[in-house]
């Protein structure tokens, strides 16, 4: 009659004339389907979150701390700003003696210094920046007509002393070898906009050697 719903057709296989039991058979195959669908999903997301976790690092320590471990080693200043130039050419003038600082010496602090860093200096007085066993190395702000700050790189540094070692190297009387020198230069202000301030920079003996 009118009030009748037709039932849901179900095809009828030839090893299976039974029509309900078919249809409950396919039910059956189409959730298992289902089923590994799923659990192989669920593995693909775990499998990419573990990936995204794995930090090649110190595996004592906790995941936690190994993340932070990465974060630093990749945003070090040290290792973006290796060499820092923050004055412009110098000038060079020979001081060099029998009684001038060692080369190897003067050669230990360019090693040492290599890394990077930046030294923030006041222009009143003379400030020894670096030293290693004889030598040393120094700035001097000309001050007047205002006290300022400036910046210095351990580039600049290093490319003073190496310049020095390449014109002014001599030898003393016991055939060390030996260099002294100092020059001019412009070394950038401390706040932005400042320009850039004359320095005397100076490669000498360390008065405590």
């Amino acid at each position: 009659g009118s009030d009748q719903v037709e039932p849901k057709l179900c095809k009828i296989s030839s090893y299976n004339p039974s029509p309900i039991h078919h249809c409950s058979y396919q039910r059956l195959i189409f959730v298992k389907m289902l089923l590994n669908k799923l659990a192989l999903a669920a593995f693909t997301v775990l499998a990419s979150a573990h990936a995204a976790l794995a930090v090649p690092s110190n595996p004592n320590l906790s995941l936690k701390t190994r993340d932070i471990v990465s974060v630093l080693n990749a945003t070090s200043p040290l290792t973006s700003m290796d060499s820092i130039n923050d004055c412009q050419d110098s000038t060079f003038t020979d001081q060099t003696t029998a009684r001038s600082p060692l080369v190897s010496d003067c050669e230990v602090i360019c090693k040492n210094i290599a890394g990077g860093g930046t030294w923030t200096v006041q222009s009143a007085t003379q400030h020894q920046l670096v030293q290693y066993g004889t030598c040393a190395w120094g700035v001097e702000g000309n001050y007047k007509p205002r006290l300022f700050s400036y910046k210095v790189g351990n580039q600049d540094i290093i490319d003073t002393i190496t310049d020095s070692i390449r014109m002014f190297t001599a030898s003393d009387p016991n055939g060390n070898l030996v260099v002294q020198s100092y020059g001019y230069m412009s070394c950038q202000g401390l706040f932005i906009g400042e320009g850039y301030h004359p320095v005397k920079w100076g490669l000498y003996r360390n008065p405590g050697s």
